[in-house]
């Protein structure tokens, strides 16, 4: 029980982490997820989004819209931090 409750909290404090660098230090934020990978997921407060830093990548997505949507209630959300 005590296992679940502590990664429950080191996964609350990574989001609120997160948030708090998307902010504050949103290229620090950037730099460390791109050091994990081309396409990493990062947990912003209640949200998931990726981080894209491959340029091939980045161009398929581009390519296609009907896909890959930015229209979602946590970019919007990003968007107005």
């Amino acid at each position: 029980m005590w296992e679940l409750a502590r990664r429950n909290f080191e996964n609350a404090s990574t989001r609120l982490s997160n948030l708090w660098a998307a902010r504050n230090e949103p290229l620090a934020l950037f730099l460390r997820a791109a050091a994990d990978g081309p396409v990493t997921p990062l947990d912003v407060g209640p949200f998931s989004v990726f981080s894209i830093s491959d340029a091939e990548v980045a161009e398929q997505i581009l390519q296609q819209p009907d896909v890959f949507s930015k229209d979602t209630r946590g970019q919007r959300v990003l968007r107005a931090v």
